[in-house]
């Protein structure tokens, strides 16, 4: 992942409407840069998104051009159909349609100017300068059509590049009558997945001409200048693209499509109502929110068939799911905050997350780990699927309890023999988190009455217990032969290969689970505070991966290892600290009229901590029953939750007014720093008095939030 703090001007946004959330939204938010975002319309968490692909064509799978889409980019060479949002490797981009006059041919390349160019919600518009065309597309959940206006003349042409994509991608397709057309596209890569698609146009082909990239077809020239195409994909077959289309956009209305997808965002976005913002941060709110909202990806099609998960290089088994089945879950990435944010906010799309789970369990014998379409591609480290389960039966989603449990168990075996039969292995990070991993594990073996488990595991847990080195004050690596320290001199601030993006300033707090534990042993609250207080001031990062890039002193918010980082005061007595640094951090999202995205979004890693920062509270530790406090943004927000209406107030909130100085719960004095979710699953009230000072607000040694460790 590339981090890189960048912002960048807002462009496209339509005007401020009352109640249409949608026009704070801006999806081209992070394309300058790292952000790895893309303008593509979708609806929430769904299937098909229809967007650019920029160019030059030389460029395309390039790092910056992950997503398909480069802001900087003066060209585009097709409008792809799938699309992951804020990935740090080039993915999906399939499925071209290209809009041409002339003679032009396939994988032409038109200019544009993001002066003509709409980004929303659900929708995207942008005029081809080269061709001197119109191109508009919009969505459902598994369809998308395209409105192409032509000029007067030369006669209208499109290009269907079955070949194009961020991934190597082959293809084929054939002729179904004369205005439609249906095949596949195939990812060749360690990714090597089908997508199945169906395209119909709104009036039939003068011709028709299959090339070895694809097919172009054609009109007369003095056809309907306005031709429109409506394209579906699948996982399964192209009958079933067939069935998506015929399902989802069975007439030819684009704006009532194009109407619908926006009351749809508007719908989801109005979870959460602000006030006392300012409309910059307005802006960055509900663009953040938006994109938290853009995965998991749905991968089941009208009629509930799906692919099961399987392996590289091998194609599933069709199976049928009638809750809905989901894909594009790269848990290292999303475990921290996206997911538990889907199981305060959405939690129907995490229900129904968590079955698929626990049926990729059943079908491939492990939960995901880094799920792409129907591949475990098996990227990243640890077994995060753990976390995501355990928070969403913490937070009460109904889930089936001992399969979870014997899931779960399962799990543990899969990390690797040094870690279970000496206690830690060489890579440092993965040892941190499968220790936390294995936590996990005991918390639902638990619930699922496996006392055995829940004993062993918990144990287990303790393992991040063999990496801390207390002549250096750092999780360090170490030789599982020799059982000897890696490194002596060693430096935290290097990126040592037993690290994974990061180095010891990021993961020695890795111990999400116990973080009095990691207290204990740096030898309590004093020395933990002058480590942690060290983490903004200690420059450089010698030797690290260029995805690493700190901002403040050695804190690196552009990777999700440090996102927890900044509430960690509170287990020390110091929330003002926390209060400090969360809103400090939380500016980093937004500067004057700019704003952009810290480093790859990651399927929505970046804008999900913003989200709960916002609002107040952070899951610090996925899989317990509460959150911990930070220091809001606003001064009101109502949060409509399932159960009823959670109402948060920060009176005297400002810029300079950061610190709490007292706050109650549903009305009651609260002075502890951790938020317990049973208090607001069915709504409720919050409210926190803001001063310019810090004050002695949950200070207490009671005030602390969870750990397994006990304070001495």
């Amino acid at each position: 992942m590339k981090k890189t703090l960048c912002a960048f001007m807002l462009t496209g946004l339509a005007g401020f409407g009352f109640g249409d959330l949608a026009s704070f939204v801006n999806p081209v938010a992070g394309s300058l840069c790292a952000g790895h975002t893309t303008p593509a319309a979708i609806r929430p968490f769904g299937m098909i998104s229809p967007g650019p692909n920029t160019g030059p064509l030389s460029g395309m799978g390039e790092w910056k051009r992950c997503s398909g889409y480069y802001y900087p980019d003066n060209t585009i060479m097709g409008f792809a159909h799938t699309h992951l949002l804020g990935i740090g490797v080039p993915s999906y981009c399939c499925l071209a349609l290209m809009p041409v006059t002339g003679s032009a041919g396939m994988r032409s390349e038109s200019a544009f100017s993001h002066d003509n160019e709409t980004a929303e919600p659900g929708y995207y518009k942008v005029k081809l300068d080269t061709y001197d065309i119109l191109a508009e597309m919009t969505c459902t959940k598994r369809a998308a059509i395209h409105r192409y206006t032509f000029p007067a003349s030369p006669a209208p042409r499109i290009l269907i590049d079955i070949n194009q994509g961020a991934d190597p991608t082959k293809g084929d397709l054939v002729q179904v009558s004369s205005n439609t057309l249906q095949g596949r596209v195939y990812c060749v890569r360690r990714k090597k997945h089908y997508q199945y698609f169906y395209i119909q146009f709104s009036a039939p082909f003068a011709s028709y001409a299959r090339t070895s990239d694809g097919a172009t077809v054609s009109w007369a020239a003095d056809a309907d200048k306005t031709i429109l195409a409506k394209v579906s994909i699948s996982f399964v077959s192209e009958t079933n693209a067939m069935a998506n289309l015929e399902a989802e956009i069975p007439g030819w209305n684009f704006d009532a499509v194009r109407a619908a997808a926006r009351n749809d965002w508007n719908n989801e976005l109005s979870k959460i109502e602000i006030a006392g913002a300012t409309d910059d941060q307005m802006r960055t709110f509900y663009t953040h929110l938006y994109f938290a909202f853009w995965h998991p990806q749905l991968a089941s099609d009208v009629n509930g068939q799906y692919r099961s998960l399987s392996a590289p290089n091998t194609h599933g088994a069709v199976k049928t799911s009638p809750d809905g089945h989901y894909t594009s879950l790269p848990m290292w990435d999303v475990f921290r905050s996206e997911h538990p944010l889907l199981i305060l906010l959405q939690r129907d799309i995490a229900r129904k997350t968590v079955s698929t789970m626990l049926t990729d369990y059943s079908d491939y014998g492990a939960l995901p780990k880094w799920k792409y379409a129907y591949i475990e591609h098996g990227g990243m480290i640890g077994r995060h699927a753990l976390p995501v389960l355990a928070e969403a039966q913490a937070k009460g989603i109904i889930v089936d309890v001992p399969k979870a449990g014997e899931a779960a168990v399962a799990e543990g075996s899969l990390m690797s023999s040094n870690y279970r039969n000496i206690g830690f292995d060489s890579n440092t990070s993965e040892t941190l988190e499968w220790a936390y991993d294995d936590w996990c594990i005991a918390q639902l073996a638990k619930t699922a009455g496996d006392t055995n488990s829940h004993a062993r595991f918990t144990a287990r847990s303790m393992n991040y217990t063999n990496l801390f080195n207390a002549n250096e004050g750092f999780m360090c690596p170490r030789d599982p032969v020799t059982k000897k320290w890696m490194y002596d001199p060693y430096d935290p601030r290097r990126g040592y290969s037993q690290y994974v993006e990061g180095n010891g300033w990021h993961y020695t707090w890795s111990v999400f689970h116990d973080i009095q534990g990691l207290i204990n042993l740096m030898g309590g609250d004093a020395a933990f505070e002058k480590t942690l207080d060290g983490l903004w001031t200690a420059m450089g990062t010698p030797d690290c991966p260029k995805d690493v890039v700190p901002e403040v002193g050695n804190y690196a918010h552009s990777n999700e290892p440090c996102h927890h980082v900044p509430y960690l005061y509170n287990y020390i007595g110091m929330p003002w600290k926390t209060q400090e640094w969360v809103r400090r951090i939380a500016g980093l999202y937004a500067s004057g009229p700019h704003y952009g995205i810290d480093g790859n979004n990651d399927a929505g890693a970046i804008s999900s901590w913003y989200i709960f920062s916002a609002l107040g509270f952070y899951p610090v530790t996925p899989g317990t029953s509460g959150y911990v406090i930070g220091s809001p943004l606003f001064e009101n927000a109502t949060v409509h939750l399932d159960g009823g209406d959670l109402t948060i107030t920060a009176t005297s909130n400002s810029v300079a007014n950061v610190y709490i100085q007292s706050m109650t719960l549903n009305g009651a004095e609260w002075n502890k720093t951790s938020l317990p979710y049973d208090a607001i699953k069915t709504g409720g009230s919050i409210v926190f008095t803001m001063g310019p000072a810090p004050s002695q607000w949950g200070t207490a040694p009671d005030a602390r939030p969870f750990s397994v460790s006990p304070q001495k």
